[in-house]
């Protein structure tokens, strides 16, 4: 069959078990698309190998790693921190194939939300709740809270309606704030 489909006989083929790779108390689960090719490396706690390794992972189009089993989708992040359905895993540091129990927390949705806020596709100011207002020549700062916005004021300059958005993260988000704008704001003084 193999030679069939592809020419030659394949080293590995979509029933092949994924490889485990144990780095001192890091196990590497090595991830395979369908074409066999290697396309990522998860890492989880050692103490997680009994668990993780009678699951076939692969990997979604977003990045996480999953398994099928019994009609049953089931998320590494998921089955790690044995979250409840009702309950959300925050990967801390964004890096979904970061499954290490100290990159984890049990979260609801707003708090996962404002972890991983990306910047809008129409953001012109480069820093997720700042925007020029023409209208009254001053920048614009708020934030969003339990779907609620609240406006935290205009600003003659940038830096202050940056700073004043990036307090009022940490304020209401606390260690769930994302530090997209910190990494923005540290680029922008770099290169102005």
């Amino acid at each position: 069959m193999h030679i069939k489909r592809h020419g030659k006989i394949l080293e590995r083929t979509i029933y092949t078990p994924n490889e485990f790779i144990i780095n001192g108390n890091i196990v590497e689960i090595l991830i395979y698309n369908r074409k066999q090719e290697h396309i990522a490396t998860g890492i989880v706690s050692i103490k997680h190998l009994d668990k993780i390794k009678k699951y076939k992972w692969s990997l979604t189009k977003e990045g996480y790693i999953l398994s099928y089993l019994n009609k049953e989708y089931i998320y590494l992040h998921r089955l790690i921190t044995e979250a409840k359905p009702e309950e959300y895993v925050d990967h801390i540091n964004h890096d979904t194939l970061n499954n290490l129990d100290e990159n984890l927390r049990l979260c609801t949705n707003s708090q996962n939300l404002q972890n991983h806020t990306k910047l809008p596709s129409d953001n012109t100011s480069g820093i997720i709740g700042v925007c020029w207002i023409n209208e009254k020549n001053k920048w614009r700062a708020e934030i969003q809270v339990n779907k609620n916005k609240i406006h935290l004021g205009y600003f003659d300059t940038f830096e202050d309606a940056v700073d004043v958005r990036i307090q009022a993260e940490a304020k209401y988000f606390k260690e769930f704030k994302s530090d997209i704008n910190n990494i923005k704001m540290e680029e922008y003084c770099e290169n102005n």
